[in-house]
C-alpha cells in the first residue's frame, strides 16, 4: 500500500505523518520525535519534487512547520479535556 492512497486529498502534513506510521511504531509518548520525522520527510519530499522552484522551498516548509505546531497543540489541548 503506498502513502498516498491511506487518505484521500490529505493536506501535505497528513501525508508526513502517514509516513511516520510506516517508520516507526507510534507511541503517545513520542510526539516530539514523530514531529521531527514527519518534518524531515516533509523537508524531502518538497526537495526533490521537480515543480517545486528552489526559492518556494523554504515558504513550503515553514508552513508545514507551522501546520504541525498547530496539530501538536490541537492535540493536547483534546488530551487536556
Amino acid at each position: 500500500m503506498s502513502i498516498s492512497s491511506i487518505r484521500k486529498k490529505a493536506t501535505p502534513w497528513e501525508v508526513c505523518e502517514d509516513a511516520v506510521l510506516f517508520l516507526i511504531e507510534w507511541y503517545q509518548d513520542q510526539g516530539k520525535a514523530i514531529r521531527r520525522i514527519g518534518l524531515c520527510f516533509g523537508r524531502h519530499m518538497f526537495s526533490e519534487n521537480p515543480y517545486i522552484l528552489s526559492e518556494t522551498q523554504p515558504a513550503i516548509v515553514d508552513k508545514l512547520i507551522r501546520v504541525a505546531e498547530s496539530k501538536r497543540r490541537e492535540n493536547r489541548k483534546n488530551q487536556r479535556t
